[in-house]
């Protein structure tokens, strides 16, 4: 009896985390992102807020992210994404305590990757 008590707090309670983590992750288009993302108009802002604090020259880790040359080749390499994305394999930006970047703003990110990472 107590097995199957447990089993019925735990269950939601992994599933609510699993769905969370979704929509995290997701690529949806659900906070109405412009058709063309730029890094002045768009992007940087975003890393001003969320990056600028620990990756302005000279950056922690030798990542620099306060002008556009750089951040473009640390979205080439595809470490930017990963940075972003809550993939366990990567350190995740910002670190804790920081908030990490909310699911609008890292897909305008990917988005602006895919289109080119135009200025």
């Amino acid at each position: 009896m107590r097995f199957c008590f447990f089993s019925v707090l735990i269950i939601p309670i992994l599933l609510i985390g699993c769905t969370k983590d979704k929509v995290n992750n997701s690529n949806d288009n659900s906070c109405n992102l412009p058709n063309e993302i730029t890094f002045s108009q768009n992007v940087s802002q975003i890393l001003a807020q969320s990056c600028y604090p620990c990756h302005q020259t000279p950056g922690s880790g030798g990542i620099n992210l306060d002008n556009y040359l750089d951040v473009k080749n640390q979205a080439l390499s595809g470490q930017l994404v990963h940075s972003i994305s809550n993939d366990s394999s990567y350190i995740i930006m910002p670190p804790p305590p920081m908030n990490g970047l909310d699911s609008c703003q890292a897909n305008t990110i990917k988005k602006w990757i895919s289109q080119g990472c135009k200025f």
